[in-house]
């Protein structure tokens, strides 16, 4: 009995001395849980050089798990407190989702990171046409002309967005232009497609990159236009996080880290297709 007891208790401390260790070691269970709360492959390419030059540095690297896209439908899924209290840190371009975590007390610290513009594009065969016209005058020859649009119908920012430079346009209803198109496909797709039929389409700058980054030949696709709108995305501390002091500590570290100099060179200094899409928040 007592050989049990002893063997028992040897590897009862062992599971917990392993599971210990696991929090304080880099290559371990790591020390801190952050989930980015998006579905955008260059965020998290920057995340990953983010992460890659705070492990550089000698700090723990932390752990990081996808819980889901944009769209308002995937942010109502997220709602489960079980799902957020897992986490130490939430990383989201969704303002309305982090502010709602706040007010109901799940976020003890929101803080912005960096910002990505909306941009309109379209086919390099008509970059002299429309060179140096707004976004909304753009808009407005494509749809008197009939020319194709593409508008991704899954991304609610964008959309939101596209809505008001068509009313800045004058245009009042988009379905009646027989080239508007509405997808559902992810950016990279839609601009892949885009390029190939020579449509326009408004697309976060970093899904742009992406596309100029994946394209073997010369892009077809051109950047016609900048708009006045951007995309913060925040870092939000959880409040649980307090009942795990080292796990608090670390997620503190990594955020005190991003918006330091040496984070915010990273994030300016970040690049893919030769483009810099995102530019620091602070």
């Amino acid at each position: 009995m007592k050989t049990r007891l002893l063997l028992f208790a040897v590897l009862l401390f062992g599971c917990v001395r392993t599971a210990c260790a696991g929090l304080v070691e880099p290559d371990g269970y790591k020390l801190v849980r952050i989930a980015e709360c998006f579905n955008s492959p260059v965020a998290q390419l920057l995340l990953m050089r983010l992460n890659a030059d705070f492990r550089a540095a000698g700090n723990a690297s932390p752990a990081w798990q996808t819980l889901a896209s944009e769209t308002a439908e995937d942010y109502d899924r997220l709602d489960d407190v079980m799902v957020i209290s897992a986490h130490d840190m939430l990383i989201t371009g969704n303002a309305e989702y982090a502010g709602k975590l706040e007010s109901i007390g799940l976020v003890r610290k929101k803080t912005p990171l960096w910002m990505e513009r909306l941009i309109l594009v379209g086919p390099k065969s008509r970059a002299s046409e429309f060179g140096g016209m707004e976004a909304s005058d753009i808009m407005k020859k494509v749809a008197s002309r009939n020319l194709l649009f593409f508008s991704r119908i899954t991304d609610d920012w964008a959309r939101n967005v596209e809505d008001e430079l068509w009313k800045a346009s004058g245009v009042d209803t988009m379905a009646e232009n027989s080239g508007y198109v509405e997808t559902s496909r992810d950016y990279l797709s839609a601009l892949l497609q885009a390029g190939d039929e020579g449509a326009f389409m408004l697309t976060r700058e970093g899904s742009y990159a992406q596309y100029v980054d994946s394209e073997r030949f010369e892009p077809a696709l051109v950047k016609m236009a900048d708009t006045d709108y951007f995309r913060t995305t925040y870092a939000c501390l959880t409040s649980n996080s307090g009942f795990r002091k080292l796990r608090s500590e670390g997620a503190e570290k990594f955020l005190e880290w991003i918006l330091s100099a040496e984070g915010n060179n990273a994030i300016s200094g970040f690049s893919i297709g030769g483009l810099n899409p995102f530019v620091p928040a602070k």
